[in-house]
């Protein structure tokens, strides 16, 4: 039994559209809606490190065991870096933005609304 595009056209059932338009919606929405989660913590700097990599910066923060990355090719870079260093100087902790919980490149890097000590 093959089902040919002409044999759904012709189908007037309107549960059978309003289901084919449902199931439309929900799959545009899902391409078109992107990728927009990303994961926000507030992290205390320990140390920054430079790599013998020159692609990335290591951040290390006093509530993970784990490494992050902080690219050097992003537009931000500077103002970021000033940032976590000026964390790890204060014991203060800043907002690390990351595409996902798994992942340990930072995407970006912000004081919170509390914070006003820090100024360039």
């Amino acid at each position: 039994m093959s089902v040919k595009l002409k044999d759904i056209l012709k189908n007037k059932n309107p549960i059978y559209w309003l289901g084919f338009f449902l199931l439309f919606s929900f799959c545009a929405l899902q391409c078109f809606a992107g990728n927009k989660d990303s994961v926000e913590n507030k992290l205390t700097v320990m140390r920054v490190s430079h790599t013998a990599n020159k692609a990335y910066t290591e951040v290390t923060f006093s509530e993970s065991q784990r490494f992050y990355k902080l690219l050097k090719k992003g537009k931000q870079y500077t103002m970021f870096l000033e940032l976590l260093k000026w964390s790890a100087k204060k014991h203060v902790p800043v907002i690390i933005q990351r595409r996902s919980e798994y992942s340990d490149t930072i995407l970006k890097v912000s004081k919170s609304k509390q914070q006003k000590g820090f100024t360039r």
